[in-house]
C-alpha cells in the first residue's frame, strides 16, 4: 500500500514538473519541434528556409483571402436561388483555387 502511494505521488509530482509545462504547439526545450527538425540544418540553412518562408507569406495571405471570397460566393450562391451552371461555374472556381494552395 505505502509503494502504490508512494508511486501515485511520484507520477502526480512529475505531472507538474517543467518538462510537461509546454502544451501542444508550444515551443519547448530548443524549439526544435515540426517538419523541419530531424533534418540537423546549419544556421545558414535555417536562416535561408526562414527567408523563403517569410517571401511567401504575404503571397500565401492573399491566396487565403481569395480562396475565402470564393468559399462565401459559393455558400451564398447555394443559399439564395442560383442556377445549376452557376453553382457548377463557383464551385469549380473554388477547387482551382484549392488546388493552388496545396
Amino acid at each position: 500500500m505505502k509503494h502504490l502511494l508512494l508511486i501515485l505521488c511520484v507520477i502526480g509530482a512529475s505531472a507538474f514538473s517543467p518538462a510537461f509545462a509546454s502544451g501542444p504547439g508550444e515551443k519547448g526545450g530548443d524549439g526544435n519541434r515540426g517538419p523541419l527538425a530531424g533534418l540537423r540544418m546549419t544556421d545558414e540553412q535555417k536562416s535561408k528556409m526562414k527567408a523563403l518562408r517569410e517571401a511567401h507569406k504575404t503571397e500565401m495571405k492573399g491566396k487565403r483571402e481569395e480562396m475565402k471570397k470564393a468559399r462565401e460566393a459559393f455558400h451564398e450562391l447555394m443559399r439564395g436561388s442560383a442556377s445549376d451552371a452557376e453553382l457548377r461555374s463557383s464551385f469549380e472556381k473554388l477547387q482551382s483555387l484549392k488546388t493552388t494552395l496545396a
